[in-house]
């Protein structure tokens, strides 16, 4: 018989069931086996728990012009400006916003600051990805 088993599950399905065969001993075996399993058969989707499925990086569409004018305006950029300028502005953005300088403030603005991080870095990685940029 031929199951078919979400990727990632493998190796907790392999876990169970050395646990009810073998005890911690065949848990382990079995986890470890359900780790290569999973290796073998990986798919390109890979579960994020905050966003269901994400795919790879390099199967995410081009983006479009009004995602690109989103983060160049996010980064406080104009469309025009070179590669130089739009790392200056980055960097000098993710030291403003960065959570770890926020880290002695209350609980509700490290969570803003780690929020418009995030923000950032997508914006910058949409930037980075239509001009080539690495």
């Amino acid at each position: 018989m031929f199951f078919i088993i979400p990727s990632g599950f493998g190796k907790w399905i392999g876990l169970f069931i050395g646990m009810i065969k073998g005890g911690p001993r065949g848990a382990l075996l079995g986890f470890l086996v359900g780790c290569f399993v999973d290796s073998i058969f990986k798919t390109r989707a890979t579960f994020n728990y905050s966003s269901h499925f994400e795919y790879d990086r390099a199967e995410r569409p081009t983006p479009t012009a009004d995602a690109l004018a989103d983060a160049y305006r996010e980064l406080g950029v104009e469309p025009s400006a070179t590669d130089d300028e739009v790392r200056q502005a980055y960097r000098h953005m993710a030291l403003l916003y960065h959570p770890d300088r926020m880290a002695s403030l209350d609980e509700a603005t490290r969570r803003t600051a780690e929020r418009k991080f995030q923000q950032l870095n997508n914006a910058k990685d949409r930037i980075y990805k239509a001009r080539g940029m690495k």
